[in-house]
């Protein structure tokens, strides 16, 4: 074979990067636009709030900096529209808070809930970022042995509140 050939092994580690790829960047265009969305929606309820001079009193006001979502299709960026709602608390009303990304998640539930079963299935805190990095790919490496040791003590005071709650 000359050096020009792709083998059927090459194909397939490219079709597979690139399917990643493909489902990184849906799964991230799905999550701008639902965000997008929600805002629109929001705005949307209070547009006929003015004040004196007849400016909306509820808008948008730019982005928030970009930050990575661990999924599960691997770490996703994003850019969380800023709203500035500020009128609504002299208002006594509800200010914005986003049902699609709150405020600080930074890990999706599927992720959240697959910590817990690697540490009970015995991979040991020091060796969950090669074991995340394995499954999520390179953007997994953020989760320290630090986190996991903090997570574990909290799954360890759910289960003791648990085993002593009130039957």
């Amino acid at each position: 074979m000359n050096k020009n050939t792709i083998t059927t092994e090459d194909f397939a580690r490219v079709g597979s990067a690139a399917l990643e790829d493909i489902l990184k960047a849906g799964a991230q265009r799905l999550l701008q636009l639902a965000l997008e969305a929600e805002i629109e929606d929001f705005i949307d309820q209070y547009r006929s709030l003015r004040n004196d001079n007849g400016k909306q009193l509820v808008v948008r006001n730019g982005y928030q900096p970009e930050r990575t979502i661990m999924t599960g299709v691997g770490s996703i960026t994003v850019k969380r529209p800023r709203i500035d709602d500020r009128c609504l608390a002299l208002l006594q009303k509800d200010r914005f808070e986003s049902l699609v990304l709150p405020k600080f998640v930074r890990r999706t539930p599927s992720i959240n809930n697959l910590l817990p079963m690697l540490y009970l299935q015995g991979v040991s805190s020091e060796r969950f970022p090669e074991a995340l990095q394995a499954i999520l790919g390179e953007g997994a490496k953020n989760i320290s042995s630090n986190t996991i040791m903090r997570l574990k003590d909290a799954w360890c005071k759910e289960y003791d509140d648990w085993i002593n709650r009130d039957l």
